[in-house]
């Protein structure tokens, strides 16, 4: 039964790994994707051009921890940044540096994507809340690997509130955007709405800090299958509904 249950674990890590290089793969030809667009319409270019940048940084972020948690890390650590917090401890070395560069492309693109996003799409109209939120998200979340016993709770509660207002709040007002229009844009305001939801979900699924939290609430880490393949399945099919979305929203707004 063991050996049973040893064997489907490593199947799993080796799903999990399979279907993340699988997103890298699909985030970064989405960057190229959003660059043809641009040379297609060039009133839309400073739109696009944002879009590609967020699809190229999360991809190359996303590709620094798969080298970090496949490579590095391996399958005995796999979950090796919750459980040095859970023990009051800190990963180090070329883990805690790539973990570090993740963190800081990842929301570096998240929040290019945002500032077109307020610029382009809402006009400025919510003084870009979303732009400034994911910038102190990413500043917060590389502070939680700084102290040596673990991250506070503090940044840990700063890091859940600004992530909630840096992750779910766009999908709020994509839907309300929708809500307000009709036709085209709102159809495809929708769809980005759904996109935006479905990657975040995966980003939620993926972060130590939700196995971090729910092993304080629950006593027990998320699911296996959470992590492993529900994550990454949700990273490439929300990244091609936002494509959809925005390929259709284009025609609406420039």
């Amino acid at each position: 039964m063991e050996l049973i249950l040893q064997e489907m674990n490593e199947f799993i890590w080796l799903m999990e790994q399979t279907l993340w290089w699988i997103g890298c793969v699909i985030v970064i030809i989405l960057g190229f994707i959003f660059i043809k667009r641009m040379k297609e319409n060039p009133v839309s270019k400073k739109f696009t051009t944002g879009l590609a940048v967020f699809a190229f940084t999360y991809g190359i972020a996303r590709i620094l921890e798969n080298i970090r948690k496949y490579i590095v890390a391996g399958y005995e650590n796999r979950t090796d940044i919750s459980d040095a917090w859970i023990a009051g401890d800190q990963i180090a070395g070329i883990n805690y540096t790539l973990r570090i560069l993740y963190y800081a492309i990842a929301w570096f693109g998240i929040a290019t994507f945002y500032f077109v996003s307020e610029k382009y799409v809402f006009k400025g109209k919510y003084k870009y809340i979303l732009t400034i939120s994911s910038i102190i998200e990413g500043i917060v979340s590389i502070l939680n690997y700084i102290p040596e016993d673990g991250p506070h709770i503090i940044t840990t509660a700063i890091s859940a509130i600004g992530f909630f207002i840096a992750a779910i709040f766009p999908v709020v007002l994509y839907a309300q955007m929708g809500l307000q229009n009709t036709g085209v844009l709102r159809k495809s305001c929708f769809i980005v709405a759904i996109g935006m939801a479905i990657f975040v979900t995966s980003v939620v699924a993926d972060l130590p800090e939700s196995t971090y939290i729910v092993n304080l609430v629950g006593g027990t880490p998320l699911p296996v299958w959470i992590t492993s393949i529900v994550a990454p399945i949700c990273l490439f099919v929300g990244m091609f509904t936002l494509t959809m979305g925005f390929r259709q929203m284009f025609s609406s707004l420039f």
